[in-house]
């Protein structure tokens, strides 16, 4: 980088700063010219300060129920508008992030990780505030204001967002994730309704630290070298065409071969249900920017899967059927 040019960031940190996932950021681009980044002589991808605003702003406006394609035209003085009248809105801060953690087994990592930590990601560096085996130990300590509260639950009942409230007011926390093993999915859209970010375990305290910062609004001093372009590759290219119609499907289902061999039935069957997973998880409205990420993962693994079925339908055409297969 020449001085005085305006340092650029890969994907890699893209992911990091904003917290959506490099495969969303991707999608985002090519669907809905969300941002235009510039590219590397390897066709990498380059993101400005303003632009990791931008897919910023996109986040927080996304996971509070807007539609990417209604605002991934707006201007970014627009984005900024609609964003700070978002309820719980926190403007971008430096700084490190005071973490507190309420539950055994995590309560035992963080004293063993985070505390011990020394300069592991200097630039969104994350500090103990706190560290309690149970909610009792947590609400009679001394009170102290975190940032980012982490709660870890067994399971996720209709008690639990009375707890995380309270939790959360005794610590002042601005965010709150809560680490559970099981829960039933209207608790979990219940949490989510009341405000809390929810993380299935297992999962590490110090895999957690390094969301942290973006979640509470940190601006960091990233490395732009950090982390180069995921190949995702076939990510990157249209899922594959239909080779057959679905009167083409019927049509050699219900063919009978010389054999007697039922498996065009089967295969046409299993082709049925993956295209018509494809097109679910296609047109499936994503509630966040990770969902949105695994309903393009899930298109295009079923699209592949579906072709593969596809080609295999077609040399068993060949074979059983070699007068009539095109």
């Amino acid at each position: 980088m020449e001085d005085g040019e305006p340092q650029k960031y890969k994907i890699g940190v893209a992911e990091k700063v904003t917290g959506i996932p490099a495969m969303t950021i991707r999608m985002w681009e090519r669907r809905y010219n969300a941002v235009e980044p510039e590219r590397t002589p390897g066709n990498g991808r380059l993101y400005s300060r303003a632009q990791l605003s931008r897919l910023s702003m996109l986040r927080q406006l996304v996971e509070s129920g807007h539609a990417i394609s209604t605002i991934a035209g707006l201007s970014d003085a627009e984005l900024g508008e609609r964003v700070s009248g978002l309820e719980g809105f926190r403007p971008q801060r430096s700084g490190p992030v005071a973490l507190g953690v309420v539950g055994a087994s995590l309560a035992l990592q963080a004293r063993e990780d985070v505390a011990s930590a020394k300069g592991d990601d200097a630039a969104q560096k994350v500090v103990l505030a706190g560290a309690y085996d149970d909610d009792e130990a947590a609400l009679a300590g001394e009170v102290g204001v975190v940032d980012a509260l982490v709660v870890e639950r067994a399971i996720v009942n209709p008690e639990t967002v009375r707890e995380l409230q309270a939790l959360t007011a005794h610590f002042s926390a601005t965010v709150t994730v809560v680490v559970y093993q099981f829960a039933p999915s209207a608790q979990l859209a219940v949490l989510h309704r009341a405000g809390f970010h929810t993380v299935s375990a297992p999962v590490r305290v110090d895999s957690l630290a390094r969301m942290l910062p973006a979640l509470v609004g940190v601006s960091p001093d990233v490395d732009s070298e950090d982390d180069d372009e995921a190949p995702d590759v076939w990510m990157r290219q249209p899922p594959p065409a239909r080779r057959y119609s679905q009167w083409e499907l019927h049509r050699w289902a219900k063919r009978s071969s010389s054999v007697q061999c039922e498996c065009p039935e089967h295969l046409v069957a299993l082709i049925s249900r993956l295209v018509a997973f494809e097109d679910y998880s296609r047109d499936c409205e994503s509630r966040n920017p990770a969902d949105a990420s695994i309903h393009l993962m899930l298109h295009h693994t079923s699209a592949n899967a579906r072709r593969a079925l596809e080609d295999a339908l077609a040399h068993l055409i060949a074979h059983e059927f070699p007068d009539e297969s095109a």
